[in-house]
């Protein structure tokens, strides 16, 4: 199947404009063309490095402090996708992160700190169930002090006082049945940290460690890693479609219609009876298409979305001037990966047609078009981007190949086609490299991003790929994704922004994890040691070190292109006035809103702003 996006390239070598306006009939490669404009046969366009440009638009809002003004009341508005029919284990379905509601109801041991659009979050994780955690001198006894939050007021749990012995129920239950036990349940992994739980006392747990981990405080606080579930959960409710947490939100055992609604959980007690959250409702939408939810927020229906498209959000700020748009004040630090079939007989065995692909990608061309540069900056609205490299640019210690950060491997991400042609040649290959994308059905936004970039690889004419879509993501991943590279072609895995980069890095370089596209056949031990090493550092600035010469390592061997694209951007969102707390608080992982800590419970109901 050839992609609606990108049509055929023929074998003869094309300028970066013959090459995109090649594609004929996509309208998204002719919008590709004319938001980046560009001479042709010139090199990479100096555009796209983060910060310097000004505000001149008028039509953003500039975040300021109004916490003083902060008070509770009002309901909040948002579009959920799939919330209806949501299960509310955390460990049955997907990737055992739970969903919104399980991250409303449920609560856990640890939260990463919120921060503000002039302090973005730094990664500093605080105690959430816990009141205070305490690890021995040689880092292998960690203690939680508990905080004795109340369990939802309904049966069974009738507002009871939490204790030790529900952490040590929701371990064991976690370490039973998510599919993420083997990267922290020593009992699953002999490489894994965790070795025991103990309960002292009532409001007492300790955790007992194989080595020192030093990313153990944010797995407690990751959705992947488990909840603080009742006791009670073990057969006496069906916590499959009951919540009975001690969470900021509770909410009806029914869920019908078209939404679902949340009452603040009055038993919540974190920062004293007048703390968070300060909405005394949540009201989720079962809503998933971008035109439905931009006319909801047009209307007033729904208080802001973070999923519409950049070119959206212009147009709506433009078309309504009283809703409030900002621009995020940092950059992301998730960073997947372009991995590769790798059976026997496979072009992308040999790493110099892997190098050639990564010096067809013109990073900066793609930037500007999937950031909508040219409309932005014509409005006087800034336009920041980065390059992605392995790890995201969100963090302090990213090493950025545009600026040769990475050493002499930077070379690789620099767009090159001349010298990716001679690479091609010497390989003695037929040219073009043909191969086939294998596309997943479960980020449909973004495939846009991702046929785009194939365009962009293909406009040497030195590469030429099909498309072969999946139709659910179960089969994506049975048959591609979690296959250790027994497949054909490419594909592409998503990674949204991590608890700690060791997940991030242990993902794609752990022998035993399911994105280990590699194969364990071809482990590289040097990748593993750099795994391995990294975790059990305490001391951050050597940590910091071990990342980055692995960074330069990855870049130098490009098992995997890295990235999930190419360039990040500070993207522009939208909401209604009288959201208090927009643009002015800043969670550190974005992609989860809801929750204790999470960015949801910082904003309030400005009644004065609405109209």
């Amino acid at each position: 199947m050839e992609s609606s996006y990108w049509g055929k390239f023929t074998a003869t070598r094309f300028s970066r404009r013959r090459a995109l306006t090649a594609t004929g009939v996509t309208a998204a490669a002719a919008v590709f063309l004319a938001a980046c404009g560009g001479d042709d046969d010139k090199s990479s366009s100096s555009s796209g490095s983060g910060g310097g440009a000004k505000d001149t638009s008028g039509l953003l809002l500039q975040p300021a402090d109004q916490t003083s003004s902060r008070k509770r009341g009002g309901t909040l508005n948002l579009a959920v996708n799939g919330v209806i029919a949501a299960g509310l284990d955390q460990n049955i379905g997907g990737s055992g992160g739970g969903n919104s509601l399980v991250n409303s109801a449920y609560n856990q041991l640890m939260r990463a700190k919120i921060g503000t659009y002039n302090e973005v979050p730094d990664g500093t994780w605080e105690p959430e169930f816990a009141k205070s955690f305490e690890q021995s001198g040689d880092a292998l006894s960690v203690t939680f002090r508990l905080r004795g939050l109340k369990y939802d007021s309904r049966p069974p749990t009738n507002g009871r006082v939490s204790t030790s012995a529900d952490v040590k129920y929701s371990w064991d239950r976690w370490e039973a049945n998510s599919p993420r036990t083997p990267e922290l349940s020593n009992s699953r992994n002999p490489d894994a940290p965790v070795v025991a739980v103990e309960t002292p006392d009532e409001q007492t747990v300790v955790f007992k460690m194989k080595y020192p981990f030093a990313p153990f405080f944010a797995y407690m606080g990751s959705v992947f890693f488990p909840f603080m579930y009742p006791k009670e959960a073990d057969g006496a409710y069906d916590v499959k479609t009951i919540a009975r947490g001690a969470g900021q939100w509770t909410f009806a055992d029914q869920r019908t219609g078209t939404n679902v609604e949340l009452s603040r959980n009055p038993n919540y007690d974190h920062n004293g009876p007048n703390g968070e959250p300060y909405f005394d409702k949540l009201r989720f939408y079962d809503l998933a298409d971008l035109t439905q939810i931009s006319a909801q927020v047009v209307a007033g229906a729904l208080d802001y979305n973070i999923q519409l498209s950049q070119e959206d959000v212009l147009a709506l700020k433009k078309a309504n001037p009283k809703l409030t748009m900002y621009q995020r004040p940092f950059f992301a630090k998730g960073s997947g990966g372009v991995f590769f079939g790798r059976r026997q007989g496979s072009p992308w065995n040999d790493d110099r047609v892997r190098k050639a692909l990564a010096m067809n990608m013109d990073a900066d061309l793609w930037g500007d078009n999937a950031s909508n540069r040219k409309k932005f900056e014509a409005e006087g609205l800034p336009v920041n981007t980065r390059w992605f490299a392995r790890a995201g640019p969100g963090y302090s210690w990213y090493l950025d190949p545009k600026k040769d950060e990475l050493g002499a491997v930077s070379k690789n991400l620099k767009y090159n086609p001349d010298e990716a042609h001679k690479l091609l040649q010497a390989t003695g290959m037929k040219l073009p490299i043909e191969s086939v994308y294998n596309a997943q059905p479960f980020f449909p936004q973004n495939e846009p991003n991702w046929q785009s970039m194939l365009g962009v690889y293909q406009s040497s004419g030195d590469f030429k790929f099909s498309i072969n879509p999946y139709p659910d993501f179960n089969s994506f991943l049975e048959k591609v994704r979690n296959t250790g590279g027994n497949f054909d072609g490419i594909g592409i895995a998503f990674y949204n922004d991590h608890h700690d980069y060791d997940f991030t890095l242990g993902l794609a370089y752990n022998p035993a994890s399911t994105d280990y596209w590699l194969g364990k056949e071809r482990e590289d031990p040097k990748l593993t040691d750099f795994f391995m090493r990294q975790r059990r550092e305490l001391d951050s600035k050597k940590r910091t070190t071990i990342f980055q010469d692995f960074l330069k390592y990855d870049i130098e061997k490009l098992y995997y292109m890295p990235y999930h694209w190419p360039v990040d951007w500070e993207p522009y969102y939208i909401g209604q006035p009288w959201v208090g707390g927009w643009g002015w608080w800043q969670p550190y992982i974005e992609q989860n809103p809801y929750g204790a800590g999470q960015i949801v419970s910082q904003f309030w109901f400005d009644e004065s702003k609405k109209t």
